[in-house]
C-alpha cells in the first residue's frame, strides 16, 4: 500500500475535522496567492528603467546585463499564478453551479467564464501603463487589484456561505 505524501493538502481530511475552508474562502485564498505572484514581479523589476529610455524607436539605449530580468522570475510567477488559478477557477464555477437556480445554471456559468475572460482581456492596461510609469508600479497596480478582490470576497464570506446552504 502506498503512503500519501505528507506535504499535500488533504481537503477530505480537513473536511472531516471541520477545518476545511469554505468555497468562498478558497477563492479568497486564490486571490491572495495571485497577489503574491504580482508582488514577486514587482520586487523583481525594481531596477528596470522606464520603457521610454529603452525603446529603440525613440532613440532609447539597450539595457545593461545587470538591468535585465531573469526568466526564472517569469517561471516563478507563472507557477504561483497557476496555483492561484487552481483555487479560483474550479471553486468559482462549482460555487456558481451550486447557488444558481437550476433553470439559470448554464447562463450563470457562462457569466462566470465571461467575467474571467473580461478580466484577462483587461490585462492590456498593464502594457499601456508601462509606457508612462515604471514597470514595478504597473505590477503594484495588479497587486492592489487582486488584494481588493480578495478583501471583497473575505468581506462577503458569511453572506456567501449562507447563500450556498
Amino acid at each position: 500500500m502506498l503512503n500519501k505524501p505528507t506535504n499535500t493538502i488533504d481537503w477530505n481530511a480537513l473536511g472531516t475535522n471541520t477545518i476545511e475552508p469554505s468555497t468562498p474562502k478558497k477563492i479568497a485564498i486564490g486571490m491572495g496567492i495571485a497577489s503574491m505572484a504580482f508582488v514577486l514581479l514587482m520586487v523583481g523589476s525594481f531596477d528596470v528603467p522606464l520603457f521610454s529610455t529603452i525603446n529603440p524607436s525613440v532613440g532609447g539605449i539597450p539595457l545593461d546585463e545587470s538591468q535585465r530580468v531573469t526568466p526564472y522570475l517569469l517561471l516563478g510567477t507563472y507557477f504561483i499564478l497557476t496555483v492561484a488559478e487552481l483555487f479560483i477557477s474550479p471553486m468559482g464555477i462549482s460555487f456558481v453551479s451550486k447557488v444558481a437556480p437550476p433553470q439559470y445554471q448554464g447562463l450563470m456559468q457562462g457569466g462566470w467564464l465571461g467575467a474571467t475572460a473580461l478580466g484577462n482581456g483587461l490585462l492590456f492596461i498593464g502594457a499601456i501603463l508601462y509606457e508612462s510609469i515604471p514597470i514595478w508600479m504597473t505590477w503594484s497596480i495588479f497587486v492592489v487589484a487582486t488584494a481588493i478582490s480578495m478583501f471583497t470576497v473575505i468581506f462577503m464570506v458569511k453572506w456567501l456561505e449562507r447563500v450556498a446552504k
